[in-house]
């Protein structure tokens, strides 16, 4: 579950967002196990200063305190860069750094429910980096947007030679995507594109492998009627999936996906 509570202020040229979330992680699946702890509770307070140039120029960035039942305090920054935010084009770059638990399969369920593998209290949360940069057009019935994406992650728990899990891992995936919206009253089509480039043992290897997916979604209004008839697409190509066991690099081949839903509202 997440709370939050925040204050705003939009004056220009200078803005700031001040505020407190309240988190709860349950373990749903064995929630009687024997643990610390089967619920946690954090919070973070993060305070974010906005200063808009004009109309050509808005820049974000603060600073997170996330607070971790298990490990304690951790500062996290973030910033964002929009350039002509009311133009037709417009660029955008944005970087944030966040953590996350280490699964409660992880922290403390026993070898019988780990293949094997003896759990570890005191495994670090997994600190992730991301980077995103885009570019926007913006049309009365159209809307393409292109960009990159980039994500390290580091922390990662791994089994050891002492087949217990440690925070060792660390991965980093890229992806780039294009994709438009054309709308009117009666028809909306959102087809997209994105290219997948992923290394799940940065830390062990330098293998990165490649896939493609595709994704369409659109709706139709019938006219002179309530009725809404929709479809969605996906295809993911095959791909190559990397994971480290007792120092052994495995490889496994992931075979390429189709799905297709067609729906009346």
């Amino acid at each position: 579950g997440l709370i939050r509570l925040s204050l705003k202020s939009f004056n220009k040229p200078l803005g700031y967002s001040l505020g407190i979330d309240l988190s709860n992680t349950r373990d749903n699946t064995y929630p009687f196990i024997d643990a610390i702890a089967t619920v946690y509770n954090d919070y973070t307070a993060y305070g974010i200063l906005s200063y808009r140039l004009k109309n050509t120029l808005i820049f974000n960035g603060g600073l997170s305190l996330w607070h971790n039942n298990l490990t304690g305090n951790f500062l996290l920054p973030q910033f964002q860069i929009k350039l002509a935010p009311r133009e037709v084009i417009q660029l955008n770059f944005t970087s944030n750094a966040s953590v996350s638990y280490a699964s409660f399969s992880q922290l403390f369920y026993p070898t019988n429910f780990n293949n094997g593998i003896r759990n570890n209290v005191l495994l670090d949360p997994i600190k992730q980096n991301t980077v995103h940069a885009n570019v926007i057009l913006n049309q009365k019935n159209l809307n393409a947007s292109s960009g990159l994406i980039f994500i390290t992650q580091n922390n990662i728990p791994r089994a050891s030679k002492s087949n217990t899990f440690v925070s060792t891992g660390k991965s980093s995936s890229f992806s780039t995507y294009a994709g438009i919206t054309l709308s009117n009253e009666l028809l909306t089509i959102k087809p997209n594109a994105m290219m997948h480039a992923i290394n799940d043992t940065r830390d062990t290897g330098n293998f990165t492998f490649f896939y493609p997916e595709l994704n369409l979604y659109t709706h139709v209004n019938i006219p002179n009627s309530k009725l809404i008839l929709g479809l969605s697409a996906k295809y993911i190509g095959t791909h190559t999936n990397s994971f480290v066991t007792n120092d052994e690099i495995y490889i496994a081949e992931q075979q390429k996906m189709r799905f297709l839903s067609i729906r009346i509202q």
